[in-house]
């Protein structure tokens, strides 16, 4: 029986729906997801899945997503792995299916850390992030928009860090948690400001 675990009604008839396209067997809302529709979902398998859910208006551009997704996991990248992806409710809506990562939320994570736990974690994170640098040009026309959401992670991510080194910042200094919240418009957008080619 599938088990939509306090879904709303709107969100429980289109898991109900796409759940005779994909095996879903539990389906929970991701309340913290800005721009899209997130779920954990649970296959009868017993496997765990990121369930992502748009319109397919721009499907392009969420195929070229996904295809960064498969090149970065390929490249050694630890990041979510593409399963699959497609389209449902007469087109109308988009589905992209991800593995799942077990974690918690970045900001609460933070604040029962130590300086040296913050540390080793944003070393881990330029570790990663200089790999991420040194990978061949992904060709896309498109804004590779699974590049710019690590980007935005690490970014923000080691600007937190930083920050809780200082009592206050002064004046004459940059706060670069805020610098990178703007490029990416308080993380509504994945793709920066300062890229060329927006998003509209």
């Amino acid at each position: 029986m599938l088990n939509l675990n306090n879904l709303s009604a709107e969100d429980a008839a289109v898991i109900i729906e796409l759940s005779q396209k994909i095996d879903i067997a539990l389906a929970e809302r991701i309340a913290k997801a800005l721009t899209d529709k997130k779920f954990y979902i649970e296959t009868k398998r017993g496997e765990k899945r990121l369930l992502v859910i748009n319109t397919s208006e721009h499907y392009d551009w969420l195929e070229g997503d996904f295809r960064m997704c498969e090149y970065l996991a390929a490249s050694g990248i630890n990041v979510m792995q593409p399963v699959i992806m497609g389209t449902f409710s007469e087109g109308a809506l988009a589905y992209q299916l991800y593995t799942w990562f077990d974690g918690e939320d970045l900001a609460e994570a933070l604040t029962r850390m130590n300086h040296t736990e913050m540390f080793s974690a944003g070393k881990k994170t330029g570790e990663m992030l200089r790999k991420l640098h040194s990978l061949p040009p992904f060709e896309e026309d498109e804004p590779p928009l699974e590049f710019f959401r690590l980007l935005s992670y690490y970014l923000v991510f080691g600007a937190l860090c930083d920050s809780r080194d200082y009592d206050y910042i002064g004046e004459d200094d940059q706060d670069w948690t805020k610098v990178y919240l703007n490029w990416f418009d308080d993380m509504r957008n994945p793709v920066p400001s300062w890229y060329p080619s927006q998003i509209e």
